[in-house]
């Protein structure tokens, strides 16, 4: 008997793993609901979130005016609010970086090839041109449509917006 219970647990845990038709998709759930909280004025909320190691985790708002708003939590340099801009000709570049991504296309759950475990998670949320469109992305979650380009925007938004200074202490 004293076999057999762990032997059980193991199986049990693989057939639950295993199961299905080899493609996983990420049914984390975003905690902070941005899209409850959207304003009119707002271009686009996101939020990263920790993992298993260090990974900076805040949130970010950037309004249609260029305002940006971050709010750093875990693993970052600025813990708290901080407040900044983006110049136009920068707003101009995000907004077209996000028209080149196919945002608005991604399923907001994207379904997976493969999935690795303890990465942090990424919800996105983007109001253009009278639509609104809301995506989490697990970092795990790989080999779905547009992946380079949702990890290229991610980034752009964190370039663009001055979140780097914040998040790793540089200009």
């Amino acid at each position: 008997m004293r076999i057999l219970l762990p032997f059980i647990i193991v199986m049990f845990f693989f057939a639950s793993f295993f199961t299905g038709s080899g493609k996983h998709t990420n049914s984390v759930i975003n905690p902070l609901s941005f899209t409850e909280s959207m304003e009119s004025d707002t271009l686009l909320k996101m939020e990263r979130t920790i993992c298993f190691g260090t990974c900076p985790s805040y949130t970010l708002s950037i309004l249609q005016n260029g305002d940006v708003t971050f709010n750093g939590r875990e693993f970052v340099e600025h813990k708290g609010e901080a407040t900044g801009e983006i110049s136009q000709e920068n707003l101009d570049v995000l907004i077209q970086k996000i028209r080149d991504s196919h945002f608005m296309e991604i399923p907001s759950n994207p379904e997976c090839e493969s999935r690795m475990t303890d990465h942090p998670s990424v919800f996105l949320t983007i109001w253009l041109a009278d639509k609104q469109h809301s995506i989490t992305h697990y970092q795990g979650c790989k080999g779905f449509q547009y992946e380079k380009k949702l990890y290229d925007l991610e980034e752009t938004i964190d370039s663009l917006s001055g979140a780097k200074k914040w998040v790793e202490g540089t200009v």
